[in-house]
């Protein structure tokens, strides 16, 4: 699956709410999105998440949100399993 127009859906559409998660807008606002291929001149028409300026831009959070919109396709589906009883410990 190509994540970047399903991420880019999820932007157009407000599926995204940081709400008041500085740390999120922050990691989010720090990456960009990058044709591949772009350096030796060919377009191949795939595209990557970068940083905006490589030494000092972290964008840790925002990655892992890109990874897990990768592997979403590989998870399976939990329709007929049930919830595990948890116990509830109080010291």
């Amino acid at each position: 699956m190509k994540v970047v127009p399903v991420i880019d859906s999820c932007f157009a559409n407000q599926y995204f709410i940081w709400g008041d998660n500085p740390l999120l807008r922050w990691a989010t606002n720090n990456t960009k999105l990058i044709a591949s291929g772009k350096k030796q001149g060919t377009d191949t028409g795939n595209y990557y998440y970068g940083k905006i300026e490589a030494k000092s831009r972290k964008t840790d959070p925002f990655m892992a949100v890109v990874a897990s919109m990768i592997i979403e396709d590989n998870l399976p589906d939990d329709s007929g399993l049930a919830t595990p009883d948890v116990d509830v410990y109080t010291y």
